[in-house]
């Protein structure tokens, strides 16, 4: 089983971990790109986003 993982290593991609309500964290941003993608102002977006995870994550 490690050969055909290791062989698609090179597909690996970054993600980015959240030590607490992870999953919460990523709908938040998945909300947020969806927001975006549906006209709202990308910058008041994105800081509110922001500030919804910093506030789950302590």
């Amino acid at each position: 089983m490690l050969e055909p993982a290791v062989k698609t290593l090179d597909n690996a991609v970054p993600w980015t971990s959240f030590p607490k309500k992870g999953l919460q964290a990523e709908q938040t941003m998945l909300d947020a790109r969806d927001k975006i993608l549906s006209g709202n102002n990308v910058e008041s977006t994105l800081k509110a986003a922001q500030d919804e995870i910093n506030a789950e994550q302590k």
